[in-house]
């Protein structure tokens, strides 16, 4: 007699996370912005003199230069992306996981496959247990990836947002020293 065997089901991927011109593995999205960069980049902004070197009414902002409300909002936004930022590579890492211990078990129900004795019913169920506890992972793995991939979606669309509005923008330091004092940066 020649049993049935079960097959493991492939699993979709693994999680990629790729942040609209940001990079989780450089300096935060909040210490790029509170630097008085001059160079351009994701997450900054260029610190501006106020004219005459101190705040004055004769400054002027216009389409790329913060204003002080802006200013504070982009702060408080790239504080709460450099917190999102970690959940999200803490998710990946997760995810890179569970990717591992799926691979693990598709590799040994294969080696456990080429053993099994198709002629002994006991042999043959409990390969096929074997084979519906994989399944069953890689299902579970399936569902948490969509889930991950989905929040990392979210994470990357609120990058762009916080890129186009906040990043390669101008402002006045005495005005981040403002927002640094209210938000109690300093």
């Amino acid at each position: 007699m020649h049993l049935q065997t079960k097959y493991p089901f492939a699993f979709v991927g693994s999680l990629v996370v790729a942040c609209v011109l940001a990079n989780a593995a450089e300096a935060g999205f909040l210490s790029r912005l509170l630097t008085r960069s001059v160079a351009v980049g994701a997450g900054s902004a260029i610190a501006r003199a106020a004219p005459g070197g101190s705040s004055s009414s004769t400054k002027t902002y216009d389409e790329t230069t913060l204003k002080l409300s802006q200013l504070e909002s982009c702060v408080a936004r790239a504080k709460t992306l450099d917190e999102q930022s970690a959940r999200v590579d803490a998710e990946k890492a997760r995810m890179d996981r569970l990717a591992e211990d799926v691979r693990s078990g598709k590799d040994s129900v294969q080696a456990q496959r080429l053993k099994v004795s198709r002629t002994d019913s006991k042999a043959v169920a409990n390969f096929n247990r074997i084979v519906d506890e994989q399944n069953a992972a890689v299902q579970t793995y399936n569902a948490e990836l969509r889930q991950a991939k989905a929040g990392a979606d979210a994470f990357n669309g609120s990058v762009q947002s916080y890129n186009q509005d906040c990043a390669q923008h101008y402002y006045y330091v005495d005005d981040m020293s403002k927002v640094k004092t209210k938000l109690g940066l300093n």
